[in-house]
């Protein structure tokens, strides 16, 4: 005799396990970063891209992930919705100078295609304060306030 009620709770039980197996879920330690293209540079300035390299990743197993860049800047955090991650905007370097002060903002988002590769965008707000912009400006070539925006891969290495 077919019982509809059981059925229905084995294919609900079923369905949630399938859910949460297929979100990535990807694992600590060492990945690569490969800066994959300009999206968007209204900088003026085709110098200040990001570099490809190395990075940690430490999923913290609650949602979140922590990344150490791994080039002197400190650790950032990230959400996890799923597939998709969003690093919020943080301050990822301050520049004084010339009685001006450059403050570049950074915010990443994407996707994980597994739990060892994911593709995203990194966005840099590029912004100057102060008496010296014109003269920053005009040294750095760059324009304020402006923003980059690349596209980049990563991939667990181990």
């Amino acid at each position: 005799m077919f019982d509809r009620r059981r059925w229905t709770a084995t294919l609900l039980a079923t369905s949630s396990l399938a859910l949460v197996a297929c979100a990535p879920n990807p694992p600590s330690g060492n990945w690569l970063f490969v800066d994959t293209g300009v999206v968007q540079n209204t900088c003026n300035n085709n110098d200040a891209t990001p570099n490809d390299g190395n990075f940690t990743l430490l999923n913290n197993q609650n949602g979140t992930f922590t990344v150490d860049p791994e080039d002197g800047s400190d650790p950032f955090n990230c959400v996890l919705d799923g597939e998709n991650f969003s690093c919020p905007d943080r301050v990822q370097d301050t520049i004084q100078g010339l009685n001006a002060s450059i403050e570049v903002s950074v915010s990443i988002v994407g996707f994980f295609d597994s739990d060892t590769y994911a593709e995203g965008t990194q966005k840099a707000s590029v912004t100057c304060t102060g008496d010296g912009c014109g003269a920053a400006q005009i040294f750095t070539g760059i324009d304020f306030p402006c923003i980059i925006e690349e596209s980049f891969t990563a991939s667990f290495k181990g």
